[in-house]
């Protein structure tokens, strides 16, 4: 008599919740690592004056468009992994569905590229524009309210004071972008929450065998 396979919460099967998890960790480790590659090779760009966004024009360009694209799908994933293990409350369904939107905005950072200072504007560079907008933003504001679901919920313990560390540093970012030069407040800011995804999902994949328990 042929079994089926238990399946966990959100409708997934254990295994596919693996597979998702180890997704969610691999694409913002590939976004770093392609972000580190990129300031080598592209010397002729000083880091201090120019948006990261700006590496996926010219040379090596497609490693940029590439990275962002994978960054927005591994930041999809970690909400569906998250919404999938953490015991659903409001802050849980609010704070993954709008970490789901920053996926969607970051895979079209990716897609269209932007426009570089002093070229003529394009639609390509306004849809990126508005895109990175509400990828960084949707990002910092599901960072704060996973947060403080974290502390609601016992089981992640051992991830409140990491994950409220870097709530207090994309704050302390947010606030200082005026002040800092174009690219360094904006590597520090999407530098701090591309780090809390890839933590975040290394605590989940501790946590996701546990998930169908709850």
């Amino acid at each position: 008599m042929m079994t089926t396979q238990p399946r966990g919460v959100f409708g997934m099967l254990p295994r596919m919740l693996a597979v998702v998890t180890i997704i969610s960790i691999a694409d913002p480790a590939f976004f770093l690592l392609a972000n580190a590659a990129l300031h080598l090779l592209r010397r002729d760009l000083n880091p201090a004056t120019h948006y990261i966004s700006e590496y996926a024009v010219g040379r090596f360009g497609w490693l940029m468009s590439t990275a962002l694209v994978v960054l927005g799908v591994g930041t999809i994933a970690l909400a569906v992994v998250m919404h999938a293990t953490m015991h659903t409350t409001w802050l849980v369904r609010v704070g993954t569905a709008v970490l789901f939107v920053s996926g969607l905005s970051t895979i079209l950072i990716g897609l269209f590229r932007t426009d570089l200072m002093g070229q003529p504007s394009t639609v390509a560079g306004a849809i990126h524009g508005r895109a990175a907008f509400i990828a960084i933003l949707f990002e910092a504001i599901s960072v704060l309210m996973l947060t403080a679901a974290f502390f609601r919920d016992g089981r992640w313990r051992s991830f409140r004071l990491v994950s409220l560390v870097f709530s207090v540093v994309v704050v302390i970012s947010g606030a200082l972008l005026p002040a800092l030069q174009r690219g360094t407040g904006e590597r520090l800011l999407v530098y701090t929450l591309v780090l809390w995804l890839f933590i975040a999902a290394l605590r989940m994949r501790a946590a996701a065998p546990l998930a169908e328990r709850r």
